[in-house]
């Protein structure tokens, strides 16, 4: 063996390189709002390299050890080192005593694992004595270095509290309730175990900078002060509704006050909140000191008063999903006015209560009356095809003027009769440079005007919707290869019909091929004129 391979920072750093330095933290913070528990993130292939490794030579055991207990799926493999942990009516208990030496195998292999994850409804379910009597045995944290803990609890788990160590960084829990067979019981057993992990979080680990809770179905207990944990950086409170389509029993999960103390965490980033029923008081501000990506689910009405109140944060970020309509969403809409912002996405949860009846379409420029104003925004998806809205080649310009840093655009809604006409795309041909992908209601049914010069526009996916005539084909693909001779995908919806118009993109390709060999021609023959002048 080569002599530097026995050294062990140099090893140490060659399987660094074999592990996925995103951390199984960071992709939580990304997609915990979705409410899915993902897997940790070694392949069986990875896996099984690893476990080569640690069986190689003993130079390589330690480090492709550390590797493999990094990050585990369950609690169940560590539990399965000890003799006497046993499977009893579906649940895993310790039953017998606990031999000195399979316990110091549970501390040696326990101090690797940074990151745990438990998900009742797929691994065994766990009796909780487990853990508190490994914590008597062991007179130690049960996982001294444990970063992130990841939790489903159901009416027949909890969270283990012995769990919880000074290192822990971030917390996640999952409810998971049955609508068919929740009882009074299971709500008051939820918030008495909120109460004791707040508790446990403040005494053990107050600098903790994640606490993702998702599924609660009550509101936050008023014990719970969430201004203490001062380095949080991540904050997320769903209710239950938005995974499992259960109804918030009146009132909102926490009040505006709660929200006003929140804003005295100085280092909080990522804020996702479920404000159904929440509603701010007056003409109140609450100044974010780092905000800076916000997520906010519920109706317009409560989602406009948050967004007002928060104005003066440096928010660059908003995700809000609708859990249906009301006559406030076009005011919701107004309140978006942040100078920083550069993403905004809004779409409609599954769970919508209804189709909104609105008697006459919203005007286009007054929803973009303040988005008009966020000049560096660069991603704009609002998913509202229920909304009806009145549109025209005007508005079109005043976006794409107002926003030059555009990359991506998709606003789907109900368009009228007349939504704007492939003329306004001239609009992100000349001021949006960057745009990459564009999907707007579109009328692409006239005439190609003589005038019309070709450009060397980048947008690579245009997707549309609105009437179609297929005697128009032909000049709507002349229309695109002249804005946008890059294209590689083009989806045509009639929206009077319903079904998508296939041959477009045919005749396009057809089209960008034609221009594309007579610009090599154009090409050369520039390169022999050039020539002969020279000669």
């Amino acid at each position: 063996m080569h002599p530097a391979l026995k050294q062990h920072d140099i090893v140490a750093l060659v399987f660094a390189q074999l592990d996925n330095e995103e951390s199984y933290e960071t992709r939580l913070t990304t997609n915990f709002v979705e409410g899915s528990l993902d897997r940790c993130r070694l392949e069986r292939s990875q896996r099984q390299t690893m476990l080569s490794c640690a069986l190689t030579c003993r130079f390589f055991k330690e480090p492709a050890m550390d590797i493999l207990w990094k990050e585990l799926d369950s609690p169940t493999p560590l539990l399965r080192l000890i003799s006497c942990c046993r499977g009893i009516d579906g649940r895993l208990v310790l039953n017998g005593p606990l031999i000195s030496e399979e316990l110091e195998r549970f501390r040696n292999h326990a101090r690797r694992v940074r990151t745990l994850r438990y998900e009742c409804s797929r691994t065994d379910m766990i009796d909780p004595l487990v853990f508190s009597r490994l914590s008597l045995y062991l007179g130690t944290p049960i996982l001294p270095r444990l970063r992130t803990l990841v939790w489903e609890i159901s009416s027949r788990s909890a969270v283990p509290l012995t769990l919880i160590t000074p290192s822990m960084e971030c917390i996640c829990i999952l409810f998971r309730w049955d609508c068919g067979t929740m009882t009074i019981l299971d709500h008051t057993t939820a918030t008495l175990g909120i109460e004791l992990l707040y508790k446990t979080l403040v005494t053990t680990c107050a600098s903790i900078k994640t606490i993702h809770i998702c599924g609660l179905y009550l509101e936050l207990p008023p014990v719970v002060q969430l201004t203490v944990f001062r380095s949080l950086k991540s904050l997320t409170l769903i209710t239950s509704r938005y995974l499992e389509g259960l109804r918030v029993p009146g009132g909102s999960l926490f009040s505006h006050e709660q929200l006003a103390t929140l804003s005295e965490v100085a280092d909080l980033v990522h804020l996702r909140l479920d404000v159904t029923g929440l509603t701010v008081i007056g003409t109140a501000q609450y100044r974010f000191r780092s905000l800076a990506h916000v997520t906010l689910l519920g109706y317009p009405c409560n989602i406009s008063t948050v967004l007002d109140a928060i104005q003066s944060s440096p928010i660059t970020k908003i995700s809000l999903v609708l859990f249906g309509y009301d006559e406030e969403v076009g005011v919701m809409l107004r309140t978006i006015g942040f100078p920083s912002l550069k993403v905004l996405a809004v779409e409609l949860s599954e769970w919508i209560d209804y189709e909104p009846l609105f008697p006459e379409p919203l005007a286009a420029h007054h929803l973009l009356e303040s988005l008009l104003k966020c000049r560096d925004l660069e991603r704009l998806h609002i998913e509202t095809e229920l909304l009806p809205v009145s549109m025209r080649d005007h508005h079109i310009w005043s976006m794409a003027q107002a926003w030059p840093h555009l990359i991506d655009l998709s606003w789907n809604f109900e368009s009228e009769p007349n939504p704007p006409t492939v003329a306004s795309l001239v609009a992100f041909m000349k001021h949006c440079p960057n745009l990459n992908r564009l999907s707007i209601p579109i009328d692409l049914t006239i005439s190609l005007p003589d005038n019309l010069s070709f450009s060397t526009h980048g947008l690579e996916v245009l997707k549309a919707r609105g009437p179609w005539n297929p005697e128009c084909e032909y000049d709507a693909a002349q229309w695109l290869v002249c804005l946008f001779p890059n294209l590689n995908s083009i989806e045509m919806m009639d929206a009077v019909a319903g079904s998508n118009v296939d041959d477009l993109l045919e005749v396009y390709q057809a089209l960008q091929r034609e221009r594309s060999m007579l610009v090599k021609q154009f090409t050369s023959s520039c390169h022999a004129e050039q020539e002969n002048a020279r000669v």
